[in-house]
């Protein structure tokens, strides 16, 4: 019988144990030959964290007990349901940009590009401010979700005095405070100067 690690390409069969029977159900498509290759020969995995990787890759469920163990061994991260390889699991099967779309960029980036947008344009509706950030938000998460995370961060702008919203809940249109030291008009504008 041919073994998994003569032919790396195909990926591994998935098993459903019921009470009084074994389902095998195999995938069709070809999975990443870096990824296979390295299950194949990294000596360091078991049979198990390598089927529980192959579900992390494949995007399957995995229970709370899989994600500690898989944790504790440093093998995902992220937060359930949107886990995703670790940076050493990442490197080693060279999916590098991958995680760092998962992983996404650190907070103040994204603040810091909503401020300095507010400082070019002087004000943005939230429309405006999704198109800005939500391609750049971790690939992990859904639509919903990055939209609460742009809520968020502007919370959290909001909150610091940076920005306000002039507008409504349904019609924002956010621009910076003046207390932020930054012009709350757009760049170019002229302020009318008042005579005493």
């Amino acid at each position: 019988m041919p073994s998994f690690a003569e032919y790396p390409d195909r990926p591994l069969p998935e098993y459903i144990l019921g009470a009084d029977r074994v389902e095998v159900c195999v995938t069709g498509k070809v999975l990443d030959m870096g990824f296979a290759t390295i299950l194949s020969r990294n000596k360091d995995l078991s049979l198990e964290e390598i089927i529980l990787l192959d579900k992390v890759q494949k995007r399957k469920p995995l229970t709370d007990a899989e994600i500690a163990y898989l944790r504790t061994r440093k093998l995902i991260e992220g937060r359930k349901p949107n886990v995703y390889f670790s940076l050493s699991v990442a490197q080693k099967i060279q999916r590098r940009a991958e995680y760092t779309k998962n992983k996404g960029l650190d907070k103040q980036y994204y603040l810091d590009l909503v401020r300095n947008a507010l400082t070019q344009h002087g004000h943005m509706e939230r429309t405006e401010i999704d198109d800005l950030l939500l391609s750049k938000l971790p690939d992990h998460l859904d639509t919903k979700q990055k939209k609460v995370k742009v809520s968020n961060l502007l919370t959290q702008l909001r909150k610091r005095g940076v920005i306000r919203n002039h507008g409504s809940d349904s019609k924002s249109r956010w621009m910076l405070c003046a207390a932020d030291g930054a012009s709350a008009q757009p760049s170019g504008t002229k302020r009318a100067i008042k005579k005493r």
